[in-house]
């Protein structure tokens, strides 16, 4: 690996423009979930950066991306923007990277289309992107870290917004600098040194106060599981397979955040979610200083993923891909050990055979898993959200009622519907997500009662109610259903609707 020729202008804009077109065709075919709405709509529906803060209080997310799409939600309502954002900041991450970093052509190729830089991260439009971009100027600026000093703290504060695992990532940083500047012969305490250790250290004071969510966050009801039971340690110790090998449950109808081979087998996968934990041992074990970093980042991961109460997805162990790949690229800076496992030679040697065939095949089967959900998203809808607002508009009266349950189907059909809609749960209307306990969730019965009540106070006489469930009716509730239409198939099985129109003094209609 050479970290002091920069790869040619001609290779770097061929493969951006190849991903760019690649990236302009994936957007166009992606439908909006969850995640993605409820962030625009955060921004959208905020007055003032100081609104959207408080809006986000649940959110346990630093407010960079936020930011941005406030930015944006000023000129433009149309979440297609957000889309368009999302694939101008991760070309420009791509061409970053191809230009500095010190993999092979062919590595190189296989990265920017792999599953977690070109699916998860620029199909899916969130803070991802961002996280990719300002760690590839971090790994850039890193060779020259000394001359640089103060752009490289820069990046590592920004880097430290985008998203809380990337903070604990830019932490490891500094931690390194501060290893390097401590046991350096050339101690030199200057303006640039304080200036840049100061604003990192600001950046991090405020990623800890927007860190902590308030006490009534729904995910604490989820978090009972004890500390020692096996689906915390699983949940806590897999993320690293998961984050290397991505490879989809392709016989799964819902193949999107799930693992082939722990669909299998549970069991089974303790034996390569164990093994995948020696993988930066053999690729990083000739750098003392950067296997030290990996791992200290790494298990710093792990600890606040089994301590906290995150689901974790893909998108999360995608984390420790951008770890190894942050490591391996600043990994020539530092002193090669001709024998890292001296009482190990076996080890050694074994480790310098597999080493780069070891580290192609991880990056193969992660361009196969980028092609095959890109084919997915391509030929099924990831979100009906967008389908449904599609038929509203063509056959619901514009000022008729829209009540949407549950919450959880709601923010892809404010964005596309460009206003809000009534959430039965908060009985009011809304359109991102507030993640409280209370009333995050509601009975069928609650729902029932409140959807007659604004039945009988609505001018029409009937309102219609989109749902990501079928309705049951229960027996003495004075409210007629008709099923209009239902949306199936999509990728993310909570975003399949059904549209029903209610009334509630129509007799009873087939």
């Amino acid at each position: 690996m050479n970290i002091l020729k920069p790869a040619s202008w001609k290779l770097v804009l061929l493969i951006t423009a190849l991903f760019a077109v690649a990236g302009i065709a994936g957007i166009l075919h992606h439908e909006l979930w969850l995640d993605e709405a409820h962030h625009f709509l955060l921004a959208r529906d905020s007055t003032s950066i100081s609104e959207m803060a408080f809006n986000a209080r649940y959110e346990g997310h630093p407010l960079l991306w936020n930011v941005l799409l406030f930015a944006l939600t000023r000129f433009s309502s149309n979440p297609f923007g957000m889309q368009v954002l999302n694939l101008v900041i991760a070309t420009i991450g791509v061409i970053i990277f191809l230009r500095f970093s010190p993999f092979s052509v062919l590595n190189k190729l296989l990265i920017v289309f792999g599953y977690f830089i070109f699916y998860e991260y620029t199909i899916i439009s969130r803070n991802y992107s961002l996280v990719f971009l300002l760690l590839s100027i971090v790994c850039a600026l890193y060779p020259e870290r000394k001359k640089h000093f103060l752009l490289l703290s820069v990046a590592l504060a920004f880097l430290a917004q985008t998203h809380l695992f990337a903070a604990i990532i830019a932490g490891g940083f500094v931690l390194l600098l501060a290893f390097e500047f401590l046991f350096s012969n050339e101690r030199i305490v200057n303006f640039t040194f304080i200036a840049g250790f100061f604003l990192v250290l600001l950046s991090f004071t405020l990623v800890i106060i927007q860190a902590i969510p308030p006490a009534d966050h729904f995910l604490y009801a989820y978090d009972s599981d004890p500390y020692l039971s096996y689906k915390r340690i699983g949940k806590a110790f897999s993320v690293l397979w998961k984050g290397l090998v991505p490879l989809p449950d392709y016989t799964s109808d819902q193949p999107w955040n799930s693992n082939r081979v722990i669909a299998i087998s549970k069991t089974f996968a303790i034996i390569p979610a164990f093994l995948a934990w020696f993988i930066p041992l053999i690729m990083l074990g000739k750098r003392k200083s950067v296997l030290v970093f990996f791992y200290f980042v790494g298990l710093c991961l792990v600890a606040f993923i089994y301590f906290s109460p995150l689901m974790v997805s893909a998108r999360h162990c995608g984390f420790f891909f951008l770890l190894l790949l942050a490591s391996l690229w600043i990994s020539p800076c530092f002193p090669h050990l001709s024998y890292p496992f001296k009482f190990f030679p076996a080890f050694t040697r074994f480790s310098q055979r597999i080493e780069k065939p070891l580290f192609q095949s991880l990056l193969m089967l992660q361009c196969f898993a980028s092609f095959y959900m890109y084919s997915c998203d391509w030929k099924r809808p990831f979100s009906n959200g967008k389908n449904v607002v599609e038929w509203l508009k063509k056959n619901i009266e514009p000022g008729k009622i829209i009540l949407v349950n549950d919450h959880f189907s709601g923010p892809p059909i404010s964005a596309y519907l460009g206003k809000k809609v009534y959430y039965a749960e908060n009985n009011a209307e809304g359109s991102f997500c507030k993640w409280n306990t209370n009333p995050f969730m509601i009975s069928n019965d609650t729902l029932l009662q409140r959807i007659s009540r604004l039945v009988n106070d609505s001018p029409e006489k009937s309102i219609c109610v989109v749902t990501n469930k079928p309705l049951i009716i229960s027996h003495g509730v004075e409210t007629n259903a008709r099923l209009l239409i239902t949306f199936q198939g999509a990728l993310v099985q909570a975003e399949n609707y059904w549209i029903y129109e209610l009334s509630g003094n129509a007799k009873q209609q087939e």
